[in-house]
């Protein structure tokens, strides 16, 4: 299953820059973050760290009891205004912006793996976080200033051929330039520059990485019926594959998640017997265990005693040997 990279987010926000003024209406949490919003109408945006980030219609049951954290953001943001939705340092990060009857508060989505949701003040200081860790170069947690993970690579319009360190391809530039290997491979296939060969025209690679910033035309690629990957461009990489056209990358990554999570969830037969197979063994295992304790505990009764059974026994010979001498 493809993730969502960089790139994909700074598409993302400036599509969610059209929440702007709208109002947040709820706030759920059960493994994936979902914003209920009004904008025109009824919205959602959900969160997964490590994965993705969109508008949804698609909407799973909430939680029937939200986590401390959630009951916070919802008093503190009650029927609060959007004021803007960016991207940080082109990162996996989005910032939602709230005008609240209290003042601003920051909503920051880290979407890296093992991500985290951090809510803060207009101080840029930590109220409190889904998850409270510390790292080397910063902490998540209660009253300490907010900032994003630090990076030592460029931006991509930012590069230049004096930056692409030698090497093979797609390895020489994810050490120079912040773009994840999917995107990578698309710049190598615009400049005709094959991945795991030594870069032959720097020139060529740097426009090809600048011209992802083109035009969204936001897509899904299919095989079989099934969607293979997404982007927020066609891609040269993928040839003449399948390819379907959406109006927004929202709608475009909506439709391909909610496609493989059904695929996920679809069992054939053979699987259930399978399942069906475990969980009689796991009963069975369960009786045995049962078994096994009650020999165990009638097993060490019997050492316990073992004394008195013999004693009792050798009792009942000597009495049994005087009747017959009788």
């Amino acid at each position: 299953m493809q993730k969502m990279g960089n790139l994909d987010y700074y598409v993302l926000a400036k599509e969610l820059a059209a929440l702007e003024g709208g109002r947040i209406n709820k706030i759920y949490s059960n493994g994936v973050f979902r914003l209920k919003l009004n904008r025109n109408g009824e919205v959602n945006f959900i969160a997964e760290a490590g994965v993705r980030a969109h508008l949804t219609k698609y909407v799973e049951e909430a939680p029937e009891r939200p986590s401390d954290f959630v009951m916070l953001i919802r008093k503190r943001l009650d029927n609060a205004k959007i004021k803007s939705v960016k991207q940080t340092n082109f990162d996996r990060l989005l910032s939602f912006v709230f005008d609240a009857k209290d003042g601003l508060f920051v909503l920051v989505f880290e979407l890296f793996q093992n991500g985290n949701v951090v809510f803060c003040g207009s101080d840029d200081r930590i109220i409190d976080a889904l998850k409270r860790e510390t790292y080397a170069a910063r902490a998540l947690r209660p009253k300490q200033p907010y900032s994003p993970p630090p990076s030592n690579k460029k931006h991509p319009l930012e590069l230049t051929e004096a930056d692409i360190p030698e090497g093979k391809a797609v390895a020489a530039l994810a050490k120079a330039v912040n773009l994840p290997p999917f995107y990578l491979e698309e710049a190598c296939s615009r400049a005709g520059q094959e991945y795991g060969a030594e870069i032959n025209d720097k020139k060529a690679v740097v426009k090809a990485l600048h011209s992802l910033f083109d035009e969204a035309k936001p897509c899904v690629y299919y095989e079989n019926g099934k969607p293979i990957a997404f982007s927020p461009f066609p891609l040269k990489k993928l040839g003449e594959t399948e390819v379907r056209f959406f109006p927004s990358l929202s709608e475009a990554v909506d439709a391909y998640y909610s496609s493989v999570e059904r695929e996920t969830k679809k069992v054939n037969p053979e699987h259930k017997k399978l399942l069906h197979l475990i969980e009689t063994q796991k009963t069975a295992l369960a009786e045995f265990g049962v078994r096994e304790k009650e020999a165990r505990a009638s097993a060490e009764y019997i050492g316990a005693h073992l004394g008195e059974a013999e004693a009792a026994l050798e009792k009942a010979r000597r009495e049994r040997k005087r009747e017959l001498e009788f």
